[in-house]
């Protein structure tokens, strides 16, 4: 018998290199107790974060998951991540099973816990058994390599043990359904930043860059136009209709003035706003940073236009270009205002390639996620541009540095009611904790990263080192915390914040907070200052 035991060995090696070995395939994963599956609802800009955060590989022992255990299962909209829980982790041995759901935005991650009502959405976990294996996504560092499968059954609903929001619940109040009652009910534990920031259509960009005495066309960082946090707040507003009412200064001397639309008796440069559902964080982020909203007194306060398809309102829609879904009498296209139902909708908005009837240009504007990058592809259509706010873009690095403030810090929800939804307590409790504490964790969002690397200065433009890039930030405390930064900051940032090691001093660690020292949360706050180090 010893004379094979080489060729077991090599077996064996081999069998361990493989994705599928370890990984929880669709019978393990369906056998999975209800205990150890945990629904979350809410706000889909934690998705990316959430699954690069299950994907960390051995580098970073914070990482959840034992390394060829992560299955990855998406349906319509949902997607389910079950893996086997790391060693020396409060998870390990633990097979678990993460249903997030994407319909509703951040309300849904409030509402639907506080009051336990079901939420849309979620992967049918009964048919797991059924879903189909694709390929495999390889490893690469700081993540492991898992296999992703495709799920055709259709979509279920649930009651939420557990949800997301680009804001805090108090500060949802009174926006998306969301009632004092519901915030009250609910624990709300800070996961990571997310930066927020205005797009245009190319066309809109280049005019912007003419007439701001810039380079149009040009993909370089220090060519990008900027408008003023008030111009902005009139154009979202409804102010303005036609982009003849805007005039913006040379970026040089600010000493003479350009009139960007067509003008005329009858200008053909109309406005179109692209924006989100009321249920949308983003809705709201982007409400409190040009408005105000849920902070101010009185009833005189202006919010982001409403949309043309007032059945659009809540969730917002898809985007077809054509008749809208809704509101079938109304072209979109035309449309003053429309409200997607997620991020990329209002990339399709915003990079629309037909003239609205009576416009003889295509000026539009929007506002996303910095986890995003224009893929410049006519035929989805997702073809924009960043703008800066203040001549600051919204770069990471504008962030680290203090000169860019369009961010909000989002919260993970719960309750002890929340928790044991679902077939009881469980391990529900054990896995979301451990989410919370480490969700924000600057090796993952290193990584995920990756992606939006110089989303501000594209090609043909050279590549820079990090200042164009954009994407998430781990939390700024002020008090210290395993991510944070030394003070002041080394030199070599910004190529430090794409470092994936976990060294310290490195990473997209940010050094701004809306939580005030011994407090909660509170994005009514403004972006301030802290030294992380405590």
């Amino acid at each position: 018998m010893m004379r094979f035991k080489p060729f077991a060995l090599a077996i064996a090696a081999a069998l361990l290199a493989s994705p599928t070995v370890w990984a929880l395939d669709p019978t393990t994963t369906a056998a999975i107790p209800v205990g150890n599956q945990l629904y979350i609802s809410g706000s889909t800009a934690i998705d990316p974060a959430l699954q690069a955060f299950f994907e960390l590989d051995a580098s970073d022992a914070r990482g959840p998951c034992a390394v060829g255990t992560m299955d990855l299962y998406k349906s319509a909209a949902g997607y389910v991540i079950s893996c086997t829980g790391r060693a020396a982790t409060t998870l390990a041995g633990l097979n678990i099973a993460i249903l997030k759901q994407t319909a509703g935005g951040s309300a849904v991650g409030i509402v639907n816990v506080a009051r336990g009502t079901t939420a849309s959405g979620f992967t049918a976990f009964a048919s797991i058994g059924s879903c189909t294996l694709g390929a495999a996504q390889a490893a690469v560092a700081p993540f492991m390599a898992y296999n992703n499968y495709s799920c055709a059954a259709a979509e279920v609903s649930a009651i939420p043990n557990a949800g997301v929001s680009d804001e805090d619940p108090t500060t949802f109040v009174g926006t998306g359904g969301v009632l004092s009652s519901d915030a009250t009910a609910l624990t709300a534990a800070n996961g990571l930043q997310q930066p927020f920031a205005v797009i245009v259509s190319k066309p809109l960009r280049d005019k912007l860059q003419s007439a701001e005495g810039l380079t149009s066309g040009s993909e370089l960082l220090a060519d990008q136009p900027s408008l003023t946090k008030q111009q902005l707040a009139a154009i979202l507003s409804g102010q303005m209709l036609d982009w003849s009412d805007l005039w913006v200064f040379d970026k040089a001397t600010h000493t003479s003035q350009t009139q960007v639309g067509t003008g005329g008796a009858v200008p053909t440069s109309g406005v179109h706003i692209c924006r989100r559902g009321d249920t949308s964080g983003t809705q709201l982020g982007n409400n409190i940073f040009f408005f105000g909203q849920g902070c101010s007194k009185g009833a005189s306060v202006n919010l982001i236009t409403l949309p043309d398809c007032p059945a659009a309102q809540q969730g917002g829609e898809a985007w077809n270009g054509g008749a809208s879904p809704n509101c079938p009498t109304i072209n979109q296209t035309n449309m003053f205002a429309f409200a997607g139902s997620g991020t990329g909708e209002v990339k399709k908005c915003v990079s629309a390639q037909a003239l609205a009837t009576g416009d003889t240009v295509i000026y539009r504007i929007g506002f996303i996620g910095t986890d995003n990058k224009s893929t410049d592809v006519a035929a989805t259509p997702d073809v924009w541009r960043y703008i800066a706010i203040d001549e600051q873009p919204p770069t990471l690095y504008a962030i680290l540095q203090g000169r860019y403030g369009n961010v909000t810090e989002n919260t993970l929800n719960s309750s002890s009611a929340s928790l044991a939804q679902n077939g009881g307590l469980g391990n529900h409790g054990v896995i979301f904790s451990y989410i919370t504490a480490n969700v924000g964790n600057k090796t993952a969002l290193a990584g995920l990263n990756a992606k939006w690397h110089d989303s501000m200065q594209l090609p043909p433009a050279a590549a820079t080192t990090g200042v164009a890039d954009t994407g998430l930030l781990t939390l700024g405390k002020p008090t210290g915390n395993a991510d944070a930064l030394t003070i002041p900051l080394s030199g070599s940032f910004p190529a430090a914040l794409r470092t994936v090691s976990g060294a310290a001093n490195t990473g997209p660690a940010s050094t701004m907070s809306k939580t005030l020292v011994g407090g909660a949360v509170n994005n009514c706050n403004a972006l301030f200052q802290v030294n992380p180090t405590g």
